[in-house]
């Protein structure tokens, strides 16, 4: 995929409203063309970049442009390969949007082991879970097959399971074994969602 930027593309990426990248095989070069176009010119509300090669330069653009831009609803970063240091910034700026309702961070390394020291884990997770604290239009969170460990589960749970808004909520894929399930069951039973109409803590593989 190769991209020549004039003047009507821009303008067209100007008006543009949605867009998908997912497992799209697109030069690191040319990605990052784009997301500096986005950063600048761009009004999304919808953002799926996932599965797609990034490098720093990607995460920094990507950080950029989710920092300025509070028109996103519907944000999907699944799938990357993300270093703590993006995972840090995307929640530090997303913070500042209000208005984000869906957000996909499945099958992203937060618990991975070479993910540096078990204190920055630990401040990622606190990090992640005081942006769901602040996001109070949020709908929908997937945070599936993302190598969480069992006492981040319950963090997040306890969080989660005070949410009013949240009618989506998926945990699964993670260190969670039926002991686990049972004591979410519990948490999540112990207080009636609003909105709920979906909550899967189930990890077929455990």
């Amino acid at each position: 995929m190769s991209f020549k930027f004039c003047s009507s593309r821009v303008f067209f990426i100007r008006n543009l409203k949605k867009l998908i990248l997912i497992f799209v095989k697109i030069s690191l070069i040319n990605l990052n063309k784009l997301l500096k176009i986005f950063t600048i010119n761009c009004f999304l509300d919808k953002l799926v970049i996932s599965s797609v090669q990034l490098d720093m330069i990607s995460c920094n653009l990507l950080n950029t442009f989710i920092k300025q831009e509070y028109n996103i609803r519907y944000l999907d970063l699944s799938g990357n390969q993300l270093n703590s240091y993006s995972l840090f910034a995307i929640f530090d700026n997303i913070s500042s949007n209000t208005f984000l309702q869906y957000l996909n961070l499945s099958n992203l390394p937060f618990g991975q082991n070479d993910l540096e020291s078990f204190e920055k884990k630990s401040k990622l997770i606190n990090s992640l879970n005081k942006f769901i604290k602040n996001s109070k239009n949020l709908i929908h969170i997937d945070l599936s097959s993302s190598l969480f460990h069992r006492q981040s589960i319950y963090i997040l749970a306890d969080t989660l399971s005070k949410h009013e808004n949240l009618s989506f909520i998926n945990l699964e894929g993670n260190q969670i074994n039926e002991g686990v399930k049972k004591e979410l069951d519990t948490i999540f039973n112990a207080r009636k969602f609003k909105y709920q109409k979906f909550i899967n803590i189930i990890n077929e593989n455990v």
